[in-house]
Formats: structure tokens, sequence, C-alpha cells
């Protein structure tokens, strides 16, 4: 075994030490040390995310490592974890932002629509911002408002408004989740919760949507078929 990794399993013992006993700071001075050497330390990056303060920051964390190392297992496990249904019911009651490219415009307000009519929170461009708003500051500030993201993919999905918007929650550590509007969708996106499939069945995908957005004391009714 190299010294190199010697010295890497002492700082990461050293950087678990620091966690255990109340100094996340000090761990992640040590453990971003690590990364800097090694981008594609699991365990490092693991540790990293138990230091956070929050679990957006762990969310956050956990997502960087990913977008450096796709395969990781246990981080994506860790990740995936962290957007459970109860996280993301807890989520969207700060507000689903709906996120689509111009071409899919029909099938985001269809969404948003059946959205509002089970009671949900749901954000979209076209109809939520009025005449005398600024668009790019009332987009910007449902970005910072909203905790879920409900985003729309098909082969459109690779416009830059889309992939900025995505970006922007990611980096944050909200929660994405993807709906398959059309089949072949563009998915070089760095979301990792499966998609919900709307490609073959709108009412199907729907429900599916419902069961994970929807508080577990509010069944889901059946929803509505287009």
């Amino acid at each position: 075994m190299s010294v190199s990794v010697l010295t890497g399993d002492r700082v990461l013992r050293a950087a678990a030490e620091h966690i255990r006993t109340g100094s996340p700071e000090s761990a992640r001075r040590l453990l971003e040390q690590i990364i800097q050497i090694n981008p594609t330390d699991e365990q490092a990056w693991l540790l990293l995310a138990s230091a956070a303060q929050s679990v957006e920051e762990k969310r956050a964390t956990l997502a960087r490592a990913l977008i450096v190392s796709p395969k990781a297992p246990a981080v994506r496990a860790a990740l995936l974890a962290l957007s459970d249904p109860s996280y993301v019911r807890e989520a969207a009651r700060a507000g689903i932002f709906i996120c689509y490219a111009r071409s899919d415009e029909l099938f985001a307000m269809a969404l948003a629509e059946d959205l509002r009519f089970f009671e949900l929170p749901a954000w979209l461009d076209a109809v939520d911002i009025a005449d005398d708003e600024d668009w790019h500051e009332a987009v910007a500030s449902a970005l910072a408002r909203c905790g879920l993201m409900v985003l729309v993919l098909s082969p459109a999905a690779r416009a830059d408004n889309v992939q900025a918007e995505v970006d922007y929650f990611v980096k944050a550590g909200k929660i994405v989740l993807p709906v398959r509007a059309k089949p072949n969708a563009f998915t070089e996106l760095p979301v990792w919760y499966p998609p919900i499939d709307f490609s073959e069945d709108y009412a199907s995908g729907l429900q599916d949507l419902l069961n994970l957005v929807l508080d577990d004391d509010a069944a889901a009714p059946p929803a509505r078929a287009r």
C-alpha cells in the first residue's frame, strides 16, 4: 500500500473523529484537502456530507460527488435516501417549481393545472408571472422559494434555461423530480431520482407523481385522465 493511501486513511480517521466530537468545520477542511487530491474518494465525500449542518447542504455535497464520479454507488444511495417520499412531501409544501423547455409548454401547463386541482402549490412561469413583473426576477424568486422541482424531460430538455434552473436547484441541495413527457428524452442533466413516466400514459404518470407528493394523511384521489 502506498504512503499516500496510508496518509489519506489517517486523514479520514481524523476527520471522522472531528465529526464525532462536534468539530465539523475542522473535518470539512481535512476532507476538502483529500477531495482536492482524489476527487473520486467516495468515503471522503460521504464524510463531508455527514459533516454538513442541513439536509440541503448534505444533498448539495453528495450531488457534487456524483457530478465528479457519477457511478459512485454509496454516494448515490445516500443522496436517494435524502430524497425519499417524506423529504419529497416536505419539499413540495414549500412550492413545486415546474421546469420545462418552451416546446413542452402545453404539457407543463396541463401538469400545473392537475397539481393545483389536488391543492398542491405548483408554480409555472407561463401562468404565474404577471404582465408587469420582471420575468427573470420572478423566476429567481420562485427558484429560491420552492422546495421541489418537477423537471419535464423530453428531447428539448437540453435548453439553456432548463439546465440553468436544474443547476440552481442541485447546488442549493433541493430535490429535482424528473418526469418523462416524451420518449427519447434528453437525460444528460445532474438528476438522480428515477424519472416518472408520463410518455405512454399521462393518467398513470400523474397518479405516480401524486402518490409521491401528497401527504400520507391525504389519500391520492384518482388522477384525472387527459
